[in-house]
């Protein structure tokens, strides 16, 4: 039971502690440059993929371009 009232005690000091130490910690290591290199087969991966969300974006503006034309000229023709 003593020991469980110390914990109760300075358990939250710790806790708290603890978090701070880790935050600390963690910001040089994400600071940090990494060295690894990045095989080729991911470089072209990423960019074959970076061009098809290009063209998919693109289909997919051209699509709401065309919906709202043809809303737009619903509503002129509904008020003629």
């Amino acid at each position: 039971m003593k020991q469980m009232n110390a914990v109760r005690r300075f358990g939250a000091k710790f806790g708290t502690t603890a978090r701070n130490v880790a935050i600390a910690a963690t910001v040089p290591v994400m600071a940090s440059p990494a060295f690894a290199e990045i095989p080729a087969a991911a470089t072209t991966a990423l960019t074959d993929a970076a061009a098809d969300a290009k063209e998919g974006g693109g289909l997919v503006l051209a699509a709401v371009a065309v919906v709202a034309t043809i809303a737009l000229l619903v509503a002129v023709f509904r008020k003629a």
